[in-house]
């Protein structure tokens, strides 16, 4: 029997995971409490800027799905809206707690990747709005993989406050139940070309790990910059 196209891209997400945590640098950095709160502070902005999108790209999706006579994906996208709205003020408290706690105000910078990101799901959706889903299981499946494991080297090596990082463990607690249903109705929600869905995936994994490597390396040229100053 084939596999689904849900199990498909889990399991492709599942590798892409695996992969990260296991070999991009970025984690490594946390672990070895080499990421400091300006870093936490940029990753922080730049995921609320893709949050605040959620909303408007679900209203997109729901306005195109419903031009197509989509009703079914029309109604998961709304049903979606009302589970997503407002997720971004917990981003927003963790920038502030970040700023009680460490005395600084981050500059409201965003990176190109998750520009390009946006912009690349604005397109997707007004394309065939179906395909969206894979990017919303991608986001979703990938937090709570991740999330845990992330917020456990900030809090334990890198001293970043727990309630610094409310909007990736609220959303690992939440995601958990989103993407058992996003599963079990991606197939039957799937209107257009499942090459393209899987090509959806792939883009949004691409932009995503740029953003790592840019964390990265802003991370590492600040600490190289430090030394330096301190010789």
């Amino acid at each position: 029997m084939h596999p689904s196209y849900a199990s498909q891209l889990a399991a492709a997400v599942e590798a892409y995971a695996k992969d990260l945590r296991l070999n991009h640098p970025l984690l490594s950095l946390a672990q070895n409490g080499q990421l400091g709160a300006r870093d936490v502070a940029n990753y922080l902005m730049n995921i609320r800027f893709m949050i605040q999108h959620t909303p408007l790209h679900l209203v997109e999706a729901k306005q195109r799905a419903t031009q197509l006579g989509q009703h079914e994906l029309a109604d998961f996208y709304a049903q979606k809206l009302q589970e997503e709205a407002g997720h971004d003020v917990w981003a927003t408290s963790d920038l502030s707690r970040l700023n009680h706690v460490f005395g600084f105000q981050p500059a409201e910078a965003f990176s190109q990747h998750m520009q390009d990101l946006a912009h690349f799901n604005e397109r997707l959706i007004a394309n065939e709005p179906s395909h969206y889903l894979a990017y919303i299981l991608f986001s979703e499946y990938l937090t709570v993989l991740l999330g845990p494991l992330w917020v456990r080297a900030l809090t334990t090596h890198c001293g970043i406050p727990a309630d610094a990082l409310s909007v990736v463990s609220q959303h690992v607690e939440l995601d958990q139940a989103h993407v058992r249903g996003e599963l079990a109705r991606i197939d039957e929600l799937l209107a257009g070309n499942p090459v393209v869905m899987f090509d959806a995936l792939h883009s949004a994994m691409r932009y995503f790990r740029s953003f790592c490597d840019e964390l990265y390396a802003a991370a590492t040229t600040a600490s190289d910059s430090a030394a330096v100053a301190a010789e």
